[in-house]
């Protein structure tokens, strides 16, 4: 599967997509790619023969969820984990639970990259990228704000500073805040 890099290069534009429809998010159980940070929602079993736990997405229903589809060689990513700690930090006693989806087939690039680019969010592993396919990701970085009975309600296109203006303007909007 590819994905095109939207945002920062130029190349691609970011956009803001309101669903034709509420639509009902994907589930999914995906592996942790590191140890979730502490208090983090999602989890459910733990993976056969793995001592990392998976996350479910339907042990996040009844809270809104933020999320992201990122990937190591992705420009615009680099720029929006800090964003998104911001979000966490901002939102996360109000109810905005904030999850990543790495989309890299080699775990090691991934974890590079948060050496780099910390993350104070669970972040997951995605190496099929089935689970990419499931919410029709169709650049780098993609999201999705979900509320809480599991209805996508906008998606975001790329990463720039107008981008995340707009997703702001979506949360305050869901979480009914001025």
């Amino acid at each position: 599967m590819t994905w095109a890099c939207a945002g920062a290069s130029g190349l691609a534009h970011t956009q803001s997509i309101p669903p034709r429809e509420p639509r009902q998010a994907p589930d999914f159980k995906l592996p942790y790619l590191q140890s979730p940070p502490p208090h983090s929602a999602g989890n459910c079993e733990e993976n056969q023969g793995n001592r990392m736990p998976n996350s479910c997405s339907q042990s996040l229903r009844g809270q809104w969820l933020y999320l992201d589809f990122w990937a190591s060689w992705c420009a615009p990513c680099r720029q929006s984990f800090p964003w998104m700690n911001q979000l966490q930090s901002q939102w996360g006693a109000q109810g905005l639970r904030i999850m990543a989806i790495n989309l890299d087939n080699q775990r090691e690039k991934a974890l590079q990259f948060l050496l780099r680019h910390p993350a104070h969010f669970p972040i997951l592993w995605d190496a099929t990228g089935q689970t990419a396919q499931a919410y029709d990701v169709q650049a780098m970085p993609m999201s999705y704000l979900i509320d809480p009975q599991g209805h996508i309600v906008a998606s975001h296109r790329g990463f720039t500073q107008a981008s995340a203006r707009q997703t702001e303007i979506d949360i305050h909007r869901a979480l009914g805040t001025s």
